[in-house]
């Protein structure tokens, strides 16, 4: 269970925290200050590392752009592409009406 306490109570309560929080993994004591915007985390060092280990791998997932299976890159720019393009319409066109000249001829 993962409650709010005052400084004031966490410091005479320490040890006992301390060792809740030891024995319970992944266990988080929230401390309260009146004096901070913040509140403070008590948990331990493994529990730290761990989350810090999975941010750092969902970091890494993320710095990776997205590709869809089957998506090329091109190293040309639109205006390349788009004329590529055209000159491949208009070659399969030529082939199409070859094709239809053969079959009606």
């Amino acid at each position: 269970m993962t409650r709010k306490l005052s400084i004031s109570e966490a410091r005479s309560r320490l040890p006992e925290l301390a060792h809740r929080v030891a024995r319970s993994p992944g266990a988080v004591e929230y401390i309260e200050h009146r004096d901070l915007d913040e509140t403070l985390a008590l948990t331990t060092k493994s529990h730290l590392e761990y989350l810090e280990a999975t941010v750092k791998e969902l970091r890494k997932k993320v710095a990776v752009p997205f590709t869809l299976a089957g998506s090329l890159a091109a190293g040309a720019d639109d205006a390349a592409l788009e004329a590529a393009l055209d000159a491949m319409r208009e070659e399969q066109a030529a082939l199409a009406d070859t094709k239809l000249g053969e079959l009606a001829g």
